[in-house]
């Protein structure tokens, strides 16, 4: 990630793992005090302009609430989790999708053999995914209370149980403080849980396509077999968390825990089990605790399906009555790298195959938008990804079905460490023409290679998932910004059931210098070089400076002088002949022709945006990875270039060029170069 570094998970306990500082600790017999995450009011909120408040916060260890605390009373369960008063539904309903997960799956995020008991030390770890690494979060047991009670998550029915308030602290200690976990969405934590991708389904679409969403059911059931993580809400009005007459609430996060198909006279009976994290509030409506449904069902099926009677937050739903009165379904989908060998051999779940990279949109070069109008071309700038998608293979035998087509999930997902997401979100798939490798708007045929049957939705939330079917072929993904020129960096997944390559879409770096002279500047020479018949960079800035300021161009430095004069010295002595002098201005005349054709408002500057226009011009195909590093050297805080700025890269552009040829020729290699680290500082140092 270029460096960037997450304020809320810091290195500090001394770059030590949780096995390391809790033997000290024991060594030192003293307990854990977090010195990246310390118990006070920057605990509770950091933010500026954060609106939650808790007064009268006290610090206490579990030690300290209640006697013989436990981190676990008999495993974790779904009805473990009671959200108090942080608005934080969706982890928690996130969390409890976890608890109902399989064990493996529970167990990385929260490791077992941890205790009040046994070598205490009041220390405790967990593990996250966050943004493509998985990181071990490391809390002390401090947790805040009020008048001697939790404020945060709790377990109520169990109050010496203590797994929830410390996965909810360490969550918070990932993202900043406890304020930042204030409204999120259920799937952005089961993400976190297991590296998966998430996915929104509108149940409102579902309900409007010809079948009624009847196969929908279907769906989460083949989901879950999968071990994917389900959740579900109702959009929020003007009222977040508002109560229904149905005993749902809008603006509320809820949690997926069981689909089940019962057997009632030969009919079939779709039904889920569903879970509010407060742990109270229930459907009141068919298939309810206490409703007539349930007598025609035996003891032993309402046991093995798992339902309880009681206002425990637990309800059961048919999925008829749960499609009309959700609106929104959200899935986890299992990465590679989350489903342990158990999970597949119990479930049977195919592996997908996962590609993923990440990049950044660069405001003035690959921060394009979406292209509307007056930006249209822009939108060809942001970054680019190949993807290549082979035939099936089931078992090790390639599919040869005729059109036949699978599954590719692909997922954009901005990076912001304190879950402030600036930008509206999207991704377009293209399926390419034959021979077409990077599009730029000339090459390309948006009605036929466009594969959404109609123009992305812009979203901002973290994570934005699209699901295709597509038949073999090559693709191009395009992830954007609604708005152009918004900077951000972005994790790119994409999960195939199929071979698959992908690769970030660049073109290979080509100048062509013809260095053809035109004019006889003899007089020019022999006047700046003192009648001598060699000049320097110093004579080289005068004869410039003297020359061709009435063409249009700008004083030089110095340094722009010895990049251009490096141009035509070839033997490196720091000296131009009259003929390597005339080539060079007929060049740089070129050059400087070519700038100010773009330069339509003769400021004396381009936008870098139009720097690559003025490359192309000049005979020079300069791959994006070249692009950025100039722009970030030489484009400053307003992305653009003045022609000294211009023509000082580019004379060092060809420079370096030339001695990678050389280099490779010697090497009788073309893309790769071997170079003893004294040859590589004189030529860095000499061009």
């Amino acid at each position: 990630m270029n460096g960037w570094r997450n304020p809320g998970v810091q290195n500090n306990t001394r770059a030590m793992r949780y096995e390391e500082i809790k033997a000290s600790l024991l060594r030192e017999g003293r307990l854990f005090e977090d010195p990246d995450f310390p118990a006070g009011p920057s605990a509770i909120n950091n933010r500026p302009g954060g609106t939650l408040s808790i007064g009268g916060v006290k610090w206490k260890r579990p030690t300290e609430i209640i006697q013989n605390p436990k981190f676990f009373v008999d495993n974790a369960t779904r009805f473990d989790l009671i959200q108090g008063e942080l608005k934080d539904c969706w982890f928690i309903a996130g969390t409890a999708c976890l608890a109902t997960s399989s064990p493996e799956l529970m167990q990385r995020v929260v490791p077992a053999n941890q205790d009040f008991e046994n070598n205490y030390a009041g220390i405790f770890r967990f593990n996250f995914w966050f943004y493509d690494t998985w990181k071990e979060v490391v809390v002390d047991d401090r947790l805040p209370t009020v008048s001697g009670r939790l404020v945060f998550a709790s377990n109520n029915s169990q109050p010496n149980e203590f797994w929830v308030p410390l996965i909810e602290k360490a969550y918070a200690k990932l993202y900043g403080c406890y304020g930042n976990l204030e409204g999120g969405f259920s799937n952005d934590a089961l993400v976190d849980f297991t590296g998966g991708i998430s996915e929104m389904i509108d149940l409102k679409a579902a309900r409007r396509s010809p079948n009624g969403g009847a196969d929908l059911y279907d769906i989460l059931y083949s989901m879950m077999q999968k071990s994917s993580l389900l959740g579900c809400h109702i959009a929020a009005a003007r009222i977040p968390e508002m109560s229904l007459s149905s005993g749902l609430y809008t603006g509320h996060a809820y949690s997926i825990t069981n689909l089940v198909k019962l057997k009632i006279k030969d009919k079939s009976i779709k039904l889920l089990r569903i879970r509010n994290p407060w742990g109270k509030g229930e459907w009141k409506g068919p298939w309810r605790d206490t409703s007539s449904e349930w007598k025609s069902i035996p003891d032993k099926v309402k046991a093995d399906v798992g339902m309880t009677v009681g206002d425990d937050g637990e309800f059961w739903m048919s999925f008829e009555d749960w499609l009309q009165n959700f609106e929104f379904l959200t899935l986890c989908h299992l990465s590679p790298d989350g489903v342990t060998e158990e999970i597949e051999a119990h479930k049977g779940r195919p592996l997908w195959v996962e590609q993923k990279h990440q990049a950044e949109w660069l405001r003035g070069f690959s921060a394009g938008g979406s292209g509307r109008s007056p930006n249209e071309d822009m939108f060809w700038r942001n970054p680019q990804f190949a993807v290549t998608i082979g035939p099936a293979s089931r078992g090790g035998v390639a599919s040869t079905v005729a059109n036949q087509k699978y599954h590719m999930v692909v997922s954009l997902m901005q990076i912001a460490p304190d879950m402030k997401y600036e930008h509206a979100i999207s991704v377009f798939l293209y399926q390419l023409n034959e021979g077409v490798q990077l599009l730029d708007g000339r090459n390309y045929d948006k009605q036929s290679m466009l594969l959404a049957k109609s123009a992305p939705v812009f979203i901002n939330l973290r994570e934005v998932t699209v699901h295709y079917e597509v038949p073999p072929g090559n693709y191009i993904v395009i992830p954007c910004t609604y708005q152009a020129n918004e900077s951000g960096k972005f994790l790119l997944r994409i999960y195939t059931e199929t071979q698959t390559d992908s690769a970030y879409v660049d073109m290979k770096t080509t100048i062509s210098q013809p260095m053809i002279p035109k004019d006889d500047l003899g007089e020019v020479f022999r006047k700046f070089s003192a009648g001598d018949d060699k000049m320097d960079a110093f004579e080289l800035l005068d004869a410039f400076n003297h020359l061709l300021n009435n063409e249009g161009f700008q004083s030089f430095g110095i340094e722009t002088a010895r990049c251009l004069l490096g141009l035509l010295d070839h033997d490196r002595s720091g000296l131009l002949s009259l003929e390597e002098f005339r080539k060079l201005i007929t060049e740089l005349r070129r050059w400087k022709d070519k700038f100010q054709a773009y330069d339509t408002d003769r400021s004396g500057n381009i936008d870098t945006y139009e720097l690559v226009k003025v490359f192309e011009a000049i005979g020079f195909q300069i791959s994006r990875r070249v692009q950025e590093s100039i722009i970030r050297r030489y484009g400053g805080k307003n992305n653009r270039l003045s022609l000294n700025d211009f023509l000082h890269c580019a004379s060092k552009l060809v420079n370096m060029y030339e001695q990678f040829e050389r280099l490779a020729k010697n090497n009788n290699s073309s893309k790769t170069v071997q170079v003893s680290l004294e040859d590589w500082l004189a030529i860095g140092v000499y061009y």
